[in-house]
């Protein structure tokens, strides 16, 4: 039987609180505290929109759809992979590669779904 106290060890590795600290400080830099805080309260509420819908709502999808087990572990597989190797990409590209300059968001609006709640708090390993 899973317990609690297991439920809430495998959250807090998957989706890795502290690591998003580092993260949104330097994507609200340039905010004022005010607006860096309502951000925060935002983007913690729509994580765990976002989580609760994976949890409870892609079940049922799943089962209206007859996903099986077997192709729900097969897809999740892939998509870490993908997130993997998107990552030890990113690290050995060159800058140059880069298609689009990045933009700075200089509003909250502009930060909360992407990158703050995705992926910085729910990353694809939290959401697998």
């Amino acid at each position: 039987m899973v317990t609690l106290p297991y439920v809430f060890m495998i959250f807090f590795i998957t989706l890795g609180p502290l690591k998003t600290i580092p993260a949104f400080a330097g994507l609200t830099a340039a905010m004022p505290p005010n607006e860096r805080r309502m951000l925060a309260f935002k983007g913690v509420a729509m994580a765990t929109g976002v989580v609760l819908f994976v949890v409870f709502g892609a079940s049922v999808l799943r089962e209206n759809w007859k996903v099986s087990w077997g192709a729900l572990a097969f897809a999740t597989g892939l998509m870490l992979l993908l997130a993997s190797l998107k990552a030890v990409s990113t690290v050995f590209a060159p800058h140059e590669v880069d298609t689009l300059p990045p933009t700075p968001h200089t509003t909250s609006k502009g930060l909360l779904l992407s990158p703050v709640v995705i992926p910085t708090i729910v990353t694809a390993y939290g959401v697998a």
